[in-house]
């Protein structure tokens, strides 16, 4: 028992530092076999059974059931439990025939999610011969999955009538053709962002036969209208992401009526003013939101926008995004900063307008914060940054490329302070406080 103590002492590391998440699945059982003869034990037939199928959830479907279930009679058995087959992803440069796996068929009945997005030297159809028994299937993620043709498409639509989770992104294949068949699904969630084979009007027809739809993204596709805006309004949607580059406001009225709305990003909203910002307004239940490039929007427009969350509703903003929107000024930071007092995420890159007043309110209000990208705000010298160890003890990132007047021995101090902090500077390089304080402790 002395050697099983050991192996399990061992995994339990592996387990509770999370480095079995860093090891590759063929390493993970590995991990405590070593030269040493007393270390060759056989753990998982000592282990409760719980305990044997967490350590197996680390190895794919395809280990298990080509390389696991032959070592021995109780790892085949252990192999074999539906739990371990509720998710199958495809391994990194897999190199095996798909059909070996129709041995076993009747597992891969329990698989839920599918993931395609792994680099491989297998292709989507050459896993086409496995498609038609994953008649449970739930989630599908095949983002970037550059061969996932109409046919593979086809083939999974209509052997899983379970499938409600749908990621198609960047996916060049993706075509009308493709909205058809997916009409025939009951969706909960889609992703096609930069899609850009499909039209405008395959897509309404889709989204208006998808009532449950709560997750829709549809960004890098930029020919967003009034007339997809109208149809999404009808939806329950939580989560949106569109592009902005042909929107206009009434486009956000639109969008306003999605009042379930948690998660709102827009790209590229050049074309839009005040008028379209302040009907956001309407959306008390955000918890984040990304306005990019809002080139048409006024301080004024972000400070009547904001002042209608500073009681209560914007107490469960945690992410902003207001990327190149250079009408933010320190008035509208500070406001802001009064506001979403629980922000955890704040990017206000090349806000050009904003100086230390702006950066001082942050850092006395948001207490919460974990993240700040202040890159390309040339305006500021960075003094407010000194407060940051004792008013952001939660910071992990502060980022500030193309700040030039930044002083960079204020970042230095801070980064000797907060270990746990990553800084990049002005020439986008890692600043190590151990280093400062060894220059310090030299010129002493």
């Amino acid at each position: 028992m002395h050697e099983a103590a050991e192996s399990i002492e061992t995994l339990s590391w592996l387990i509770e530092t999370r480095e079995a998440d860093r090891l590759a699945p063929n390493e993970v059982l590995k991990a405590w076999d070593t030269e040493s003869p007393r270390q060759r034990f056989d753990l998982l037939s000592e282990l409760p059974v719980e305990l044997s199928l967490h350590i197996l959830d680390y190895i794919s479907v395809v280990d298990l059931s080509l390389r696991v279930s032959f070592v021995c009679r109780t790892w085949n058995e252990l192999a074999q439990d539906g739990w371990l087959w509720r998710r199958f992803v495809v391994p990194e440069n897999a190199i095996f025939r798909p059909r070996k796996l129709l041995s076993i068929s009747h597992k891969l009945q329990n698989v839920r999610h599918l993931d395609l997005t792994s680099p491989s030297k297998l292709s989507a159809k050459d896993l086409e011969p496995i498609f038609p028994f994953l008649t449970s299937l739930n989630r599908l993620q095949a983002g970037f999955v550059d061969d996932l043709t109409p046919r593979c498409v086809q083939i999974i639509t209509k052997n899983c009538p379970h499938l409600e989770h749908v990621n198609l992104e960047g996916c060049a294949h993706v075509t009308n053709r493709t909205l058809l068949l997916l009409k025939s699904l009951v969706l909960k969630s889609l992703n096609l962002s930069h899609c850009t084979e499909i039209g405008e009007d395959d897509l309404i027809d889709l989204i208006k036969n998808q009532p449950k739809l709560t997750y829709l993204n549809v960004d890098g596709i930029p020919w967003t209208s009034v007339q997809l805006c109208s149809v999404l309004k009808e939806r329950p949607l939580v989560f949106l992401h569109l592009d902005g580059a042909e929107m206009e406001d009434d486009c956000l009225e639109c969008v306003s009526h999605c009042r379930k709305l948690e998660n709102l990003s827009i790209s590229f909203c050049e074309e839009m003013s005040d008028a379209g910002l302040l009907s956001l307004s309407s959306l008390r239940c955000l918890k984040s939101l990304r306005l990019k490039k809002g080139f048409g929007f006024s301080s004024y427009g972000f400070t009547s926008l904001f002042w209608p969350w500073e009681n209560g509703p914007g107490m469960q903003m945690t992410c902003l995004h207001l990327t190149e929107c250079t009408a933010v000024d320190d008035q509208v930071v500070a406001i802001m900063a009064t506001c979403f007092l629980n922000l955890r995420l704040l990017d206000l890159a090349w806000c050009w307008e904003i100086t230390d007043a702006g950066v001082a309110s942050i850092v006395q209000n948001l207490r919460h914060l974990e993240q700040f990208n202040a890159c390309g705000l040339n305006r500021i010298i960075g003094i407010p940054f000194s407060n940051i160890p004792n008013q952001l003890p939660k910071l992990k990132l502060l980022d500030c490329r193309q700040c030039h007047s930044v002083q960079d021995p204020i970042l230095y101090q801070i980064a000797s302070l907060m270990p746990q902090l990553t800084i990049i500077d002005y020439y986008d390089d890692v600043i190590d406080g151990s280093a400062w304080k060894t220059r310090l402790a030299s010129e002493t």
